[in-house]
């Protein structure tokens, strides 16, 4: 015995909306990544030059506490 379901024209998927889905959610992910990977590089760079700025300046630690009455 067979059971077919009345399935309304508008709900059928065919391969083209799949391809054009799977096409836009790639451009999607592709374009997360690449800005992904842009601000990792703005990342490093600006961590390699604080590091430069902090080698540059050390700073002897001066007591704090000393003027203080507790």
């Amino acid at each position: 015995m067979s059971i077919q379901f009345m399935i309304p024209h508008y709900i059928v998927i065919n391969q083209n909306n799949v391809i054009t889905a799977l096409t836009i959610m790639v451009l999607f992910l592709l374009v997360l990544l690449v800005f992904g990977i842009y601000k990792t590089v703005k990342l490093k760079a600006e961590h390699k030059k604080l590091t430069k700025k902090s080698v540059k300046k050390k700073e002897v630690y001066q007591d704090f506490t000393e003027g203080h009455l507790y």
